[in-house]
């Protein structure tokens, strides 16, 4: 039996044939080339008429088991002459196994029979080439994008793997085309190597690289939290806020909030954290929290951490009065005010008088109460208001004089000196009063018709400048009423004027009957005064002021008895409805199953008033509403809408 080597094993030993005698060969050697083996063996030193080598090799170790002269019509030879012990085989197949052996022969053509067989592999030492044929150098790319290679070799490429930054993108690909998909998301946006690496059966490798840019939009928002201070922490002064933030590509700032207020300027740099002046807020449970943005403005707001303010409170409120004015004299009944503010907040105020509590602490803004100043005596008093906070810090305001009089039985003097009685006013007219009082007038209020007119005057002259336009035309009344400090009030005699601010000289008699400026026959509501003529539901039956208006019915607590005359069908049911019309006028009701009024009744009622018809539960009736001028309209009346204008 023969032995093994790294390169093969060995069949037999040398074999002696005539005078040549051939010595062991070695283990083939591997070259420095592809393809080839270097063999080697014992120089014939016994023969003297030596006159060669032939080296025999085939992939099939079976011929070496035939003579050498059989073996040469099936193997690859070649002649080696002496002294050369060795010999270079070059275009080899580096995917197969030779068997190689070697003889002698003499001058005489004497061959030895085979040394011992020896076997070998050729290395294969050529790289392949590869070359990278998408995505394009220098592409920008997002998403998923296909990464190819071409790849060659001088055996064979056994397989491409494709890389990113030197790290893998999947399996290695072993079949060509060479390609791979890569979800680009896996990376960050910034600039990548991307390569192919093709590998022979020898692992001899090739990279080929590209360089490109991703650039994916960023929809993954942060994540963030507020790592201090700890939820339920009593806080007080300054304290250090912080929070975790973190994003898939970077966080690029966060924001802190204050009971979901922004609290300082964004931090964009880790660590982050900002200084909380606590002080600025008032005592009590508040609310932390951040708002962590990335470059793409993704943000995400942390959940909410709830704290304990309690910082001792130093700083006294501020209070001032503001009622009665200082100096003033005062009697009866007043009332006696103060604003007050703190930076926690105002627990109560307490009014003084001449240094005493006046009435009990208000604790609700705004802060006031009503004082009979009966109960001091007549003369000078000091007021004052003293505002108290939750810590306990007191402030009292400046001090307000008064004078208490409540001896002043006798009531102002007044009268109207303008407008005299009688006369006709147009547009914008001066009202004009005097008034006196023993003791002093503190206000002077006009009165059109019995009601106030304008604003109070608290100081003469009392003039007051009116817009008799907002007032319908005819005859009113006007007054001024006069009050002074102990609430002794008279009111003048009244003066009577006309109001005519229709132009109607323009119109001639009768022909401006509501006195709205517009004559007859143009006035599309001659009756009620209607100085826009408005009409706009364009009905070409009066102006809006004329126009009949049906309120919904409604199911009231009247029965059919209530309000008759009645339309009664039986089963007895009933409907409410109210009709309005532009004037109190009276107006014809009629009431049919169809507008041909094949069953009709009519009454005339006030304007103004509920109104009840009985009916069976048909699907709807018609009610026509006739009023003082010539127009008319049906409404119609269904169980589940409201009346409409048919």
């Amino acid at each position: 039996m023969g032995r093994h080597s790294a390169f093969g094993r060995i069949l037999q030993t040398a074999v002696l044939a005539g005078l040549c005698v051939m010595g062991l060969i070695s283990e083939p050697m591997l070259a420095a080339t592809t393809g080839s083996l270097t063999v080697m063996w014992n120089a014939n030193t016994t023969d003297s008429d030596l006159a060669g080598y032939r080296v025999y090799i085939s992939t099939d170790s079976g011929v070496f088991s035939l003579t050498p002269a059989q073996a040469a019509a099936v193997a690859t030879t070649r002649v080696v002459n002496p002294p050369a012990t060795q010999t270079l085989i070059t275009s080899l197949d580096p995917t197969k196994v030779y068997w190689i052996a070697v003889t002698c022969f003499d001058t005489s053509a004497n061959e030895s029979g085979f040394s011992n067989v020896m076997s070998g592999q050729p290395r294969d030492v050529t790289a392949p080439t590869t070359s990278m044929t998408g995505p394009a150098a220098g592409a920008t790319l997002f998403g998923t994008v296909t990464v190819s290679a071409t790849a060659t070799d001088d055996v064979a490429v056994v397989g491409v793997q494709f890389k990113v930054d030197g790290n893998n993108i999947g399996a290695e690909d072993t079949s060509s085309p060479f390609s791979i998909l890569w979800d680009t998301t896996t990376v960050t946006n910034a600039s990548h190597a991307v390569s192919a690496v093709a590998r022979d059966a020898a692992g001899n490798m090739t990279t080929s690289t590209r360089t490109v840019t991703v650039n994916n939009p960023d929809t993954t928002p942060p994540t963030v939290s507020v790592s201090a201070p700890a939820p339920g922490a009593v806080v007080l002064g300054a304290v250090s806020v912080t929070a975790n933030a973190s994003d898939n590509v970077g966080v690029a700032g966060v924001q802190f909030l204050v009971d979901g207020v922004s609290y300082g300027a964004e931090d964009t740099v880790a660590p982050y954290a900002i200084s909380w002046n606590t002080a600025s807020l008032i005592n009590g449970i508040h609310t932390l929290s951040a708002r962590a943005r990335d470059a793409a403005n993704n943000r995400t707001t942390s959940s909410a951490v709830s704290v304990t303010v309690n910082n001792p409170d130093l700083t006294p409120p501020s209070v001032a009065m503001t009622a009665p004015t200082n100096g003033t004299t005062v009697g009866g009944v007043v009332i006696v005010s103060a604003n007050a503010s703190d930076n926690m907040g105002v627990a109560g105020v307490q009014f003084r008088i001449d240094g005493a509590d006046l009435g009990s602490e208000d604790t609700t803004a705004p802060y006031a109460l009503t004082w009979s100043t009966t109960t001091a005596s007549n003369g000078l008093h000091t007021l004052a208001a003293v505002a108290r906070d939750a810590a306990g810090n007191r402030t009292t305001s400046i001090a307000f004089n008064v004078t208490v009089n409540n001896t002043d039985l006798t009531p102002p003097t007044v009268s109207m000196f303008a407008p005299t009685g009688g006369v006709t006013l147009t547009g914008t007219t001066v009202l004009s009063a005097s008034a006196a009082d023993n003791i002093g007038v503190i206000a002077v209020q006009f009165m059109l018709d019995g009601s106030n007119l304008g604003s109070v005057l608290l100081a003469a002259p009392y003039n007051y400048t009116w817009d008799t336009t907002s007032v319908p035309n005819g005859l009113h009344t006007l007054a001024a009423s006069a009050r002074d400090a102990a609430g002794n009030e008279t009111t003048s005699t009244s003066i009577t004027i006309t109001l005519d601010n229709t132009q109607a000289g323009a119109c001639g008699a009768g022909l401006d009957p509501d006195g709205d400026g517009v004559c007859a026959p143009a006035d599309n509501c001659p009756t009620v005064y209607n100085p826009t003529q408005a009409n706009t539901d364009g009905d070409n039956e009066g102006g809006d002021a004329c126009d009949i208006t049906v309120v919904s019915p409604t199911n009231g607590n009247l029965s059919c008895a209530d309000a008759p005359p009645t339309i009664v069908w039986t089963p007895e049911t009933y409907h409410l409805f109210k009709v309005l019309v532009g004037s109190t006028v009276s107006y014809s009701i009629k009431v049919s199953s169809g507008k041909k009024m094949l069953v009709t009744t009519s009454w005339t009622m006030p304007a103004n008033k509920w109104s009840t018809i009985c009916k069976s539960a048909k699907p709807f009736i018609f009610i026509k509403v006739l009023g003082k001028n010539p127009n008319s309209k049906w409404f119609e009346y269904s169980e589940s809408a409201p009346l409409v204008v048919k």
